[in-house]
Protein backbone atom coordinates (compact mmCIF):
# COMPACT_ATOMS: atom_id res chain seq x y z
CA UNK A 1 0.00 0.00 0.00
CA UNK A 2 1.39 3.46 -0.97
CA UNK A 3 2.41 5.76 2.06
CA UNK A 4 -0.06 8.50 3.51
CA UNK A 5 0.83 12.42 1.84
CA UNK A 6 3.59 14.07 4.69
CA UNK A 7 2.07 15.41 7.31
CA UNK A 8 1.53 19.27 7.41
CA UNK A 9 -0.39 22.26 5.57
CA UNK A 10 -1.56 21.66 2.18
CA UNK A 11 -3.59 24.05 0.26
CA UNK A 12 -6.76 23.70 -1.38
CA UNK A 13 -5.56 25.90 -4.82
CA UNK A 14 -8.12 27.79 -6.76
CA UNK A 15 -7.46 27.22 -10.51
CA UNK A 16 -6.39 30.52 -11.99
CA UNK A 17 -8.21 31.35 -15.30
CA UNK A 18 -7.54 34.38 -17.55
CA UNK A 19 -9.68 36.78 -19.88
CA UNK A 20 -11.34 34.99 -22.35
CA UNK A 21 -10.73 36.71 -25.57
CA UNK A 22 -13.89 37.46 -28.47
CA UNK A 23 -13.81 34.06 -29.37
CA UNK A 24 -13.69 32.18 -26.57
CA UNK A 25 -16.91 30.61 -25.04
CA UNK A 26 -15.26 30.15 -21.27
CA UNK A 27 -11.92 31.61 -19.59
CA UNK A 28 -8.38 29.49 -20.23
CA UNK A 29 -6.57 28.02 -18.08
CA UNK A 30 -3.78 30.97 -16.73
CA UNK A 31 -0.49 28.15 -15.90
CA UNK A 32 1.52 31.25 -15.83
CA UNK A 33 -0.23 32.44 -12.60
CA UNK A 34 -1.06 28.97 -11.32
CA UNK A 35 2.87 28.39 -11.31
CA UNK A 36 3.83 31.57 -9.56
CA UNK A 37 0.98 30.74 -6.90
CA UNK A 38 2.10 27.52 -6.56
CA UNK A 39 5.95 28.58 -6.51
CA UNK A 40 4.70 31.03 -3.39
CA UNK A 41 3.17 28.66 -1.45
CA UNK A 42 6.14 26.25 -1.62
CA UNK A 43 8.68 28.78 -0.93
CA UNK A 44 6.56 30.08 2.48
CA UNK A 45 6.59 26.25 4.01
CA UNK A 46 3.02 24.44 2.68
CA UNK A 47 3.78 20.71 2.52
CA UNK A 48 1.92 20.47 -0.27
CA UNK A 49 -1.30 21.15 -3.24
CA UNK A 50 -4.55 19.84 -3.24
CA UNK A 51 -5.14 20.59 -7.26
CA UNK A 52 -8.87 20.29 -8.87
CA UNK A 53 -10.74 20.05 -5.99
CA UNK A 54 -14.02 21.84 -5.20
CA UNK A 55 -12.00 24.98 -4.43
CA UNK A 56 -10.11 24.04 -8.09
CA UNK A 57 -13.51 24.73 -10.02
CA UNK A 58 -12.68 21.21 -10.99
CA UNK A 59 -16.48 20.75 -11.92
CA UNK A 60 -16.17 23.41 -14.34
CA UNK A 61 -12.92 21.86 -16.16
CA UNK A 62 -12.31 18.99 -18.51
CA UNK A 63 -10.15 16.32 -18.78
CA UNK A 64 -7.81 18.19 -20.90
CA UNK A 65 -7.82 21.02 -18.55
CA UNK A 66 -6.68 18.28 -15.89
CA UNK A 67 -4.23 16.38 -17.64
CA UNK A 68 -2.58 19.71 -18.57
CA UNK A 69 -3.08 21.54 -15.48
CA UNK A 70 -1.27 18.66 -13.38
CA UNK A 71 1.35 18.22 -15.75
CA UNK A 72 2.46 21.85 -15.76
CA UNK A 73 2.38 22.23 -12.14
CA UNK A 74 4.56 18.84 -11.85
CA UNK A 75 7.07 19.75 -14.17
CA UNK A 76 7.70 23.39 -12.89
CA UNK A 77 7.92 22.12 -9.37
CA UNK A 78 10.65 19.59 -10.40
CA UNK A 79 12.10 22.54 -12.65
CA UNK A 80 12.35 24.73 -9.53
CA UNK A 81 13.86 23.06 -7.32
CA UNK A 82 10.51 21.09 -5.58
CA UNK A 83 11.30 17.48 -6.71
CA UNK A 84 8.25 15.27 -5.95
CA UNK A 85 6.73 18.01 -4.06
CA UNK A 86 2.93 16.61 -2.80
CA UNK A 87 0.38 16.80 -5.69
CA UNK A 88 -3.29 15.77 -4.54
CA UNK A 89 -5.62 15.89 -7.15
CA UNK A 90 -9.27 16.18 -7.13
CA UNK A 91 -10.92 12.78 -8.48
CA UNK A 92 -14.31 13.21 -7.19
CA UNK A 93 -17.19 12.17 -9.30
CA UNK A 94 -20.58 10.58 -8.59
CA UNK A 95 -19.78 6.64 -9.91
CA UNK A 96 -16.42 4.25 -9.36
CA UNK A 97 -15.68 3.80 -12.69
CA UNK A 98 -15.08 7.85 -13.79
CA UNK A 99 -13.57 8.16 -10.84
CA UNK A 100 -11.06 5.27 -11.21
CA UNK A 101 -10.61 6.88 -14.61
CA UNK A 102 -9.05 10.42 -12.96
CA UNK A 103 -7.27 9.02 -10.74
CA UNK A 104 -5.22 6.74 -13.85
CA UNK A 105 -5.29 10.25 -15.55
CA UNK A 106 -4.12 12.15 -12.31
CA UNK A 107 -1.16 9.51 -12.03
CA UNK A 108 0.00 9.98 -15.34
CA UNK A 109 0.15 13.75 -15.19
CA UNK A 110 2.43 13.59 -12.04
CA UNK A 111 0.27 13.31 -9.14
CA UNK A 112 1.23 11.48 -6.27
CA UNK A 113 -2.37 11.28 -4.56
CA UNK A 114 -5.94 11.27 -5.39
CA UNK A 115 -8.80 13.03 -3.27
CA UNK A 116 -11.97 10.85 -3.74
CA UNK A 117 -15.34 11.56 -2.75
CA UNK A 118 -16.98 9.21 -0.07
CA UNK A 119 -20.33 7.83 -1.01
CA UNK A 120 -22.13 8.75 2.14
CA UNK A 121 -25.24 7.09 1.46
CA UNK A 122 -23.87 3.95 1.04
CA UNK A 123 -21.21 4.33 4.31
CA UNK A 124 -22.05 1.20 6.13
CA UNK A 125 -21.05 -0.89 2.90
CA UNK A 126 -18.02 0.15 2.18
CA UNK A 127 -15.00 -0.54 3.97
CA UNK A 128 -11.06 1.48 3.79
CA UNK A 129 -9.17 -0.64 2.16
CA UNK A 130 -6.95 1.29 -0.64
CA UNK A 131 -6.96 4.63 1.69
CA UNK A 132 -4.53 6.32 2.76
CA UNK A 133 -5.50 9.92 4.05
CA UNK A 134 -8.51 11.44 4.94
CA UNK A 135 -10.02 15.26 5.23
CA UNK A 136 -12.85 16.28 7.97
CA UNK A 137 -14.94 19.08 6.13
CA UNK A 138 -16.89 18.53 9.37
CA UNK A 139 -16.73 20.71 12.74
CA UNK A 140 -16.96 17.54 14.82
CA UNK A 141 -13.13 16.64 15.96
CA UNK A 142 -12.96 12.85 17.40
CA UNK A 143 -10.13 11.23 18.53
CA UNK A 144 -8.20 9.41 15.92
CA UNK A 145 -5.70 7.00 15.19
CA UNK A 146 -3.29 6.86 12.08
CA UNK A 147 -2.53 3.04 11.73
CA UNK A 148 -4.17 2.85 8.47
CA UNK A 149 -3.92 6.25 7.43
CA UNK A 150 -3.64 10.00 7.92
CA UNK A 151 -6.44 12.27 8.51
CA UNK A 152 -6.22 16.07 7.55
CA UNK A 153 -9.17 18.53 8.88
CA UNK A 154 -10.17 20.75 5.89
CA UNK A 155 -10.86 23.80 8.40
CA UNK A 156 -7.65 25.92 9.43
CA UNK A 157 -10.62 26.66 12.22
CA UNK A 158 -9.89 24.11 13.95
CA UNK A 159 -6.08 23.41 13.34
CA UNK A 160 -5.39 23.27 16.64
CA UNK A 161 -7.76 21.15 18.37
CA UNK A 162 -7.71 18.32 15.40
CA UNK A 163 -3.18 17.95 15.61
CA UNK A 164 -4.19 17.93 19.89
CA UNK A 165 -5.94 14.50 18.85
CA UNK A 166 -3.51 13.13 16.27
CA UNK A 167 -5.03 14.58 13.10
CA UNK A 168 -1.77 15.01 10.50
CA UNK A 169 -2.35 18.68 9.37
CA UNK A 170 -4.93 20.83 7.74
CA UNK A 171 -6.33 21.02 3.39
CA UNK A 172 -6.46 25.13 4.26
CA UNK A 173 -7.92 27.51 1.89
CA UNK A 174 -7.03 30.27 4.06
CA UNK A 175 -3.33 29.10 3.34
CA UNK A 176 -3.69 30.04 -0.01
CA UNK A 177 -3.55 33.36 0.90
CA UNK A 178 -1.59 33.66 3.86
CA UNK A 179 0.63 30.31 3.79
CA UNK A 180 3.29 31.68 6.75
CA UNK A 181 0.53 32.33 9.02
CA UNK A 182 -1.10 28.63 9.01
CA UNK A 183 2.23 27.15 9.26
CA UNK A 184 3.33 28.30 11.73
CA UNK A 185 0.37 28.03 13.80
CA UNK A 186 0.88 24.15 12.94
CA UNK A 187 4.53 24.50 14.30
CA UNK A 188 3.47 26.28 17.47
CA UNK A 189 0.93 23.40 17.88
CA UNK A 190 3.80 20.54 17.32
CA UNK A 191 6.55 22.75 20.00
CA UNK A 192 3.98 22.91 22.62
CA UNK A 193 4.07 26.89 22.16
CA UNK A 194 0.74 26.70 23.37
CA UNK A 195 -0.11 30.55 24.00
CA UNK A 196 1.07 31.73 20.41
CA UNK A 197 -1.03 28.65 19.54
CA UNK A 198 -3.95 29.76 21.23
CA UNK A 199 -3.41 33.43 19.51
CA UNK A 200 -2.81 32.79 16.40
CA UNK A 201 -5.82 29.86 16.11
CA UNK A 202 -8.12 32.99 17.24
CA UNK A 203 -7.15 35.34 14.01
CA UNK A 204 -7.00 32.32 11.48
CA UNK A 205 -10.36 31.11 12.68
CA UNK A 206 -11.61 34.43 12.34
CA UNK A 207 -10.25 35.19 8.94
CA UNK A 208 -11.23 31.52 7.72
CA UNK A 209 -14.50 33.30 7.34
CA UNK A 210 -13.85 34.64 4.18
CA UNK A 211 -13.25 31.32 2.36
CA UNK A 212 -16.17 29.43 4.53
CA UNK A 213 -18.48 32.53 3.79
CA UNK A 214 -17.85 32.82 0.40
CA UNK A 215 -15.81 30.01 -1.12
CA UNK A 216 -14.33 30.00 -3.94
CA UNK A 217 -15.00 34.01 -5.40
CA UNK A 218 -13.85 35.02 -1.65
CA UNK A 219 -10.60 32.92 -1.96
CA UNK A 220 -9.73 34.20 -5.68
CA UNK A 221 -11.06 38.12 -4.00
CA UNK A 222 -8.01 37.83 -1.28
CA UNK A 223 -5.66 36.15 -3.82
CA UNK A 224 -6.78 39.44 -6.19
CA UNK A 225 -6.15 41.97 -3.17
CA UNK A 226 -3.57 40.96 -1.01
CA UNK A 227 -0.98 38.85 -3.36
CA UNK A 228 -1.95 40.26 -6.65
CA UNK A 229 -2.59 36.96 -8.70
CA UNK A 230 -5.87 37.99 -10.67
CA UNK A 231 -7.94 35.15 -11.80
CA UNK A 232 -11.28 34.82 -13.63
CA UNK A 233 -13.83 32.16 -12.61
CA UNK A 234 -16.00 30.17 -14.80
CA UNK A 235 -19.59 29.80 -15.18
CA UNK A 236 -22.03 29.70 -13.13
CA UNK A 237 -19.47 31.51 -10.87
CA UNK A 238 -18.34 35.47 -11.30
CA UNK A 239 -14.91 36.26 -9.96
CA UNK A 240 -15.07 39.88 -7.75
CA UNK A 241 -16.50 41.32 -4.68
CA UNK A 242 -18.38 44.10 -3.96
CA UNK A 243 -16.41 47.09 -1.75
CA UNK A 244 -18.84 46.73 0.47
CA UNK A 245 -18.87 43.14 1.30
CA UNK A 246 -14.89 43.36 1.60
CA UNK A 247 -15.05 46.07 3.90
CA UNK A 248 -15.82 43.48 6.40
CA UNK A 249 -13.50 41.29 5.87
CA UNK A 250 -10.43 44.22 6.25
CA UNK A 251 -9.61 44.20 9.86
CA UNK A 252 -8.52 40.66 10.50
CA UNK A 253 -7.15 40.63 6.57
CA UNK A 254 -5.16 43.27 7.83
CA UNK A 255 -4.32 41.02 10.95
CA UNK A 256 -3.61 38.29 9.21
CA UNK A 257 -1.15 40.14 7.08
CA UNK A 258 0.79 41.67 10.00
CA UNK A 259 1.38 37.72 11.10
CA UNK A 260 2.44 36.53 7.42
CA UNK A 261 5.42 39.22 7.60
CA UNK A 262 6.63 37.82 11.06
Amino acid sequence: MASPPPPGIYVPVPTFFSKPSSNEPTPPLDLATQTKHALHLAKNGIRGLVLLGSTGEAIALTEDDRRSLITHIRQEMNGAGYKDYPLIAGTATQGVGDTVKLLQLSKEAGAQWGLVLAPGFFATCITQQGLIDCQLASSTVHSMSHDKFATFTGLGQQLLPVLMVGGAGAIDGLAAIFPRTVVKLYEFVKACEWEQARKLQEVVARGEGLVVGHGVVGAKEGLRRILGFESECRLPLKAGMSEDVWRDWEEVMGELGEAEKT
